[in-house]
């Protein structure tokens, strides 16, 4: 955990925050306030830089340093950041929502709520009709140029290794299979082919199906592997490890 700054390289303006995440999991992390997002979303991401400024130990550290700072750039001042609380209070707030999310009888009426919602064949429909306009053939065409120009950086692919390695590790408990948390979140637990509820088991039949159906699929000349375009071009033609075998 650590707190940052993150400075508009345009006008100079900065914004000063913590997070909760290591720096290598959160690189791309550069702020929540109301602010700093509409200043991003107006002057594009490329025109921000993000520094490092001090780690913490702990919420507590985290929160008195993020009040520190704040005080300490005057980054309140709109003629200087984005900055509109005094801050320190972000981790607390999120430990009290978290721990009242995370009582029993919290989950049994999100479950039940979940259920009633996803029996309902409209809001099915509408969820799928989303993510489709969503994931258009340009967007999915900038996405997969944005990802190409990121795995040809060596040191950016050592990073995600790094941070693969030590990432917390769960157990899907539908299929039993373990692995990274982001990884296991995407693949399974509620997205899970083998998910114990019936519905939510269709859903995601139906969802991996479709994604199979329109994604493009190659083979690796090195090792013979073949799978979706942006997978086979990650980890193997170049970068595969039989490449000079």
């Amino acid at each position: 955990m650590y707190i940052y700054k993150t400075t508009n390289n345009i006008n100079g303006l900065i914004y000063i925050g913590q997070c909760i995440k290591s720096v290598e999991s959160s690189q791309f992390y550069f702020g929540s306030g109301k602010m700093i997002k509409l200043a991003i979303k107006e002057y594009g991401i490329e025109n921000f830089k993000k520094e490092i400024i001090e780690t913490c130990k702990n919420n507590e550290e985290l929160n008195k340093a993020e009040i520190y700072w704040i005080e300490y750039f005057n980054s309140r001042n709109p003629n200087i950041g984005y900055n509109i609380t005094k801050g320190g209070t972000i981790s607390e707030m999120g430990n009290r929502i978290k721990a009242a999310l995370n009582t029993n009888k919290a989950k049994k009426l999100a479950s039940i709520k979940n259920k009633k919602r996803w029996q309902d064949p409209e809001y099915r429909k509408k969820v799928t009709e989303s993510n489709k306009s969503t994931w258009d053939s340009n967007k999915k065409n900038e996405h997969s140029k944005i990802l190409k120009e990121k795995w040809t950086d060596l040191e950016k692919r050592k990073r995600l290794s790094s941070s693969l390695k030590n990432m917390e590790k769960i157990t899907c408990p539908h299929c039993g299979i373990t692995g990274a948390l982001n990884i296991i979140k995407g693949k399974h637990l509620d997205n899970c082919i083998k998910h114990t509820d019936p519905i939510k088991r269709e859903i995601a039949i139906t969802r991996w199906n479709l994604i199979n159906q329109n994604t493009k699929k190659i083979e690796c000349p090195h090792c013979g592997k073949s799978g979706s375009v942006g997978n086979i071009n990650r980890w193997h033609f170049n970068n595969c490890k039989f490449k000079n075998k």
